[in-house]
This record gives structure tokens, sequence and C-alpha cells, in this order.
């Protein structure tokens, strides 16, 4: 199974990154509670740099929640953030 579609088994959708000339590949997930629009959750590679970062993009302002806390990833995550790696061919 290819990363785009492990990532979007998961609810994620790709999105391109061009800003600024960047090469990047993101991949987004809104998370949303009893219909409220909570945060994104992003995973972005980054091409040029080869690093990827996972966080939560446009916060809540209802910090009482703890949104502000690092995304956890678990075991179906890093599986296809590793073959997003080995189809970038960093692995």
């Amino acid at each position: 199974m290819t990363a785009q579609k492990m990532f979007e088994s998961m609810g994620f959708k790709k999105d391109k990154f061009d800003y600024f000339g960047l090469d990047r590949l993101v991949y987004k997930k809104p998370i949303v509670d009893e219909g409220d629009y909570l945060y994104t959750f992003v995973v972005l590679f980054d091409k040029e740099e080869k690093i990827t970062s996972v966080y939560c993009d446009e916060y809540s302002e209802d910090y009482e929640y703890g949104y502000d806390a690092p995304p956890a990833i678990d075991m179906e995550l890093l599986k296809a953030i590793s073959q997003q790696c080995r189809e970038l061919g960093w692995l």
C-alpha cells in the first residue's frame, strides 16, 4: 500500500506545500470534537532537508483541553511516515 493510501485511511488528505519555493509534502487531518473544529493534525515532509515534522496547527483558543501538547504518533501513523520516507528514497 502506498503512503498516501495509508494516510488517507486514517483521515489525512495530501496537500501541496509550495510556499516560498520550498519543496514539501504535507498531510493534514482536521480534528473535530462534537462537531466543533479544534485543530489540524499535520505531518510535513521537507524534501530538501530530508526531515519530517509532526504538529498541530490552528490551535483552539480554549487551552484548558491541552491542545498545545505535541501530538501522539501511534503505530499506524508511524508506519505511514516510514512508508513515505521509503517512497521519497530517504530509507
